[in-house]
């Protein structure tokens, strides 16, 4: 078919009522267009359209149409199906991450345990339960990663109350006496504590008289006291058969009642030095026999430093017996001997010489350290 060209111009006033006059369109441009059924072929624009076979391409796009919609519906369940689920995923996640934050929280306090000694009775606790208030008196304490014991000259009770606030956050063992009260509040103060020191000055008891209450208080420690010495286990080391070597006596072990805290050691001479373990106050007694040569004198040593001496004067080839009775507080690790000076000659035979250690309290005047 032969390719025509239109040309036509919108602004051609003979072209604005074409369906009217269908002469115009030859009119307008013979040579472009000589007859419209020539340049439509054979097509008959007049016949009527067939019904039939349009509806049947009509329906032929039903079932795509019902498959796209049922599509459509599955894909919405299914996201919202998928949104369910992620958000239930999600609390669950929120759930576990709580759990174990709860979980790291409570190791993270159990990193180091401390023994906070507090009169005669022993605390354990942890040092991030010691630290749980910033700035305390523990704080201050426990800086040193190395420390895992404390001594507190205070009252068991009173600190028994301490511990609780920093454990759970106040105080769970109501009511108080008003002398315990008392105590706590002093104890707040020195370890500076401020909460608890307000909650004491704010919380009043049914008032009592403190001097009474703190009178009973002491009659009951002291009846504590009693019971503690009278099922004390003894702790102590006798030394026997003692023997000079130049100017240091020597030892064997008697009678050991607590290997762990005293053991026999060598510092100069074999067996000459005792070691202590434990602290506290010791009660020393010794007694050793030796010939001079001169006037000379016995010393007690304690980590090197001469603590005692006990002197002879006569003249030489005469044996003196010089005896120790001493107290002293000693802390972990000190180390013990007896030297001699001035000796010719260790002792006759059939004289005892003896040394013995006994450890009496933990400190030697508790009531005057505050």
């Amino acid at each position: 078919m032969e390719e025509t060209t239109w040309n036509v111009q919108g602004n051609d006033p003979k072209l604005q009522n074409v369906d009217a006059e269908p002469s115009l369109i030859n009119q307008t441009n013979p040579n472009s267009i000589s007859n419209i059924s020539d340049s439509m072929g054979t097509m008959n624009l007049n016949k009527p359209i067939d019904q039939s076979n349009s509806n049947a391409a009509t329906s032929s796009f039903t079932p795509i149409s019902s498959f796209s919609q049922q599509f459509e519906s599955l894909l919405r369940s299914s996201m919202t199906a998928y949104k369910e689920e992620l958000e239930r995923r999600e609390k669950l996640l929120v759930e576990k991450e709580k759990k174990l934050n709860i979980y790291f929280n409570f190791e993270k306090m159990h990193e180091r345990i401390i023994s906070v000694h507090v009169g005669n009775t022993t605390f354990k606790t942890t040092s991030s339960i010691l630290c749980s208030v910033p700035d305390s008196y523990f704080s201050f304490k426990l800086v040193d990663p190395d420390v895992t014991e404390l001594f507190i000259p205070r009252d068991p009770c009173s600190f028994s109350l301490v511990l609780e606030y920093l454990t759970y956050g106040r105080v769970c063992t109501l009511p108080l006496t008003e002398g315990l009260q008392y105590k706590l509040l002093q104890d707040a103060k020195v370890f500076f504590l401020p909460d608890l020191a307000q909650w004491c000055e704010q919380n009043h008891i049914v008032p009592q008289t403190i001097e009474r209450e703190v009178l009973r208080q002491e009659i009951e420690d002291r009846f504590q006291h009693l019971e503690r010495m009278v099922s004390f286990t003894p702790r102590f080391i006798r030394l026997g058969t003692g023997i000079l070597q130049g100017a240091v006596w020597t030892w064997g072990i008697d009678v050991n009642t607590q290997p762990d805290n005293f053991s026999l050691t060598t510092h100069t001479a074999a067996n000459d030095s005792v070691i202590i373990r434990e602290p506290g106050v010791y009660r020393i007694v010794a007694q050793v026999t030796a010939c001079s040569t001169a006037n000379y004198y016995a010393s007690l040593f304690v980590n090197e430093t001469e603590k005692n001496r006990c002197y002879a004067s006569s003249s030489g080839a005469y044996f003196h017996t010089f005896h120790f009775y001493d107290l002293q507080e000693l802390t972990a690790g000190s180390r013990l001997k007896i030297t001699q000076t001035g000796a010719s000659q260790g002792p006759p035979v059939g004289q005892a010489c003896f040394w013995f250690i006994e450890k009496t309290a933990e400190r030697l005047y508790p009531d005057l350290v505050k």
